[in-house]
């Protein structure tokens, strides 16, 4: 039986794979900058993660914590090589000595934008401050782990997580304020939602899949066009969602436009990718309808 530890249990992609994980009765080590955790660390003190470390065993490594306000590492970019680069780089290290493997989340942020969706072949090209240090941090887990590595890039991740920032919760808050909601139309990606990117990479992991891997939803859409499907799911006024260009959000860092992720070697691997978000929106809205906001 593997022993798990998952560093970044409480982030939306480390909750849905701690849960799957117990689920399969496998052990899992909980590792996060606050408790409840099975063990604390710090990924902006990256010089605190060997001794943190030290004793530890785990088979398999999951880096699912980052920093991804993307603004914030435009505005901060020492901050962003210290969660983004540098301590995955510690981690890497680590899992060498150890003999474990590691799986590591990536992002579509690595390409700029110009003439995707993109394949595992096409050459990544960051804009921002966040993709560059992604990007790093891919080169650095394949050069130190080698064929122990599974770098798995995805994008636009979202499910249902009260109190969370993922897009979807930034669309259902606005419905129930009665906010009009500013959502870039020429923005390209895949939705792809959190319990099927866990379920695909386990896939993956259970047939010692290494290397890079896109692993993201079945549709390519813009955010704006994600947005309307979030509303129409949920019952909103339409009226709320207001398409506009990017330039006009006034965003920090500059953003991919014409994005999104080819999963064709997923498909091939694991017979199976996320869901499209229609019918997981459909799934969703039963339990995540917008409050009247005379109700809220």
């Amino acid at each position: 039986m593997k022993r798990h530890l998952v560093v970044g249990a409480h982030g939306q992609v480390g909750r849905h794979l701690v849960r799957a994980l117990a689920a399969r009765g496998e052990p899992v080590v909980r590792a996060g900058r606050r408790e409840p955790a099975d063990l604390l660390l710090d990924l902006d003190r990256p010089e605190t993660l060997p001794q943190a470390l030290a004793g530890l065993r785990a088979d398999i490594l999951w880096l699912c914590a980052a920093y991804t306000h993307v603004d914030g590492c435009e505005a901060d970019p020492d901050r962003s090589r210290r969660i983004n680069l540098d301590s995955p780089a510690v981690l890497a290290r680590w899992a060498a000595a150890s003999g474990c493997r590691v799986v590591f989340f990536s992002t579509d942020y690595v390409f700029d934008g110009r003439a995707g969706p993109y394949t595992e072949a096409d050459p990544p090209h960051p804009l921002s401050v966040y993709g560059r240090h992604k990007q790093a941090a891919e080169e650095v887990l394949a050069a130190t782990l080698g064929p122990r590595a599974l770098v798995v890039r995805t994008a636009w991740v979202y499910s249902r997580d009260p109190g969370g920032t993922n897009f979807f919760e930034q669309v259902r808050a606005a419905l129930t304020a009665g906010r009009p909601l500013a959502v870039a139309a020429d923005q390209f990606g895949n939705p792809t939602y959190a319990p099927d990117l866990v379920d695909a990479v386990l896939a993956l992991v259970d047939r010692r899949a290494a290397g890079l891997f896109h692993v993201a939803g079945a549709t390519v859409m813009t955010r704006a066009a994600f947005a309307e499907a979030i509303r129409a799911a949920l019952g909103g006024p339409p009226d709320l969602i207001r398409p506009v260009a990017t330039r006009d959000l006034g965003q920090r860092a500059p953003r991919p436009l014409r994005a999104g992720l080819v999963t064709t070697k997923l498909q091939a691997v694991v017979g199976f990718v996320p869901r499209p978000p229609e019918p997981v929106l459909a799934e969703l809205a039963r339990t995540a309808s917008p409050e009247s906001p005379a109700s809220s």
